[in-house]
């Protein structure tokens, strides 16, 4: 399973990062309404293969946001991706500011087919099952 690391040579690191406000009340589940439950059950159950790790621990909200946008307009096909966002301990007020924002920004996306928090053993709460597409909602 190929993971993807960012180059520091691509994005600037500014430490001014300013927060990027994001609102914390998007479900931490989701699937597009043409969507078959059976699909969202097997995503939830670890029953779809993982295309690929994402990894954005320990970035600002904007390198993570460039992270995001360039996963999701490269994707051409149905892929899951496990997206390890963290649980936000070492934020100021323990706040997942990464998690909200990916949670942002995948809800009702239309290349999202479906969403869920990862299991235990791929990160659990620090991590999120993403399962795009283009237009293609079952398996």
């Amino acid at each position: 399973m190929p993971r993807y690391r960012i180059d520091p040579n691509i994005l600037s690191h500014s430490h001014d990062d300013e927060d990027i406000p994001i609102n914390s009340t998007y479900p931490d589940t989701y699937k597009a309404p043409s969507t078959p439950n059976l699909t969202l059950r097997q995503l939830k159950s670890g029953k779809i293969p993982i295309h690929s790790t994402i990894n954005l621990r320990g970035l600002y909200q904007k390198e993570a946001r460039e992270q995001l946008q360039n996963l999701i307009q490269q994707n051409n096909k149905q892929s899951l991706y496990l997206i390890i966002h963290g649980k936000g301990l070492r934020s100021d007020n323990n706040i997942p500011k990464i998690k909200n924002l990916l949670l942002s920004m995948i809800y009702q996306h239309p290349k999202v087919i479906a969403y869920t928090p990862a299991l235990a053993k791929d990160g659990g709460e620090g991590a999120c099952y993403v399962l795009l597409g283009e237009g293609v909602t079952s398996l």
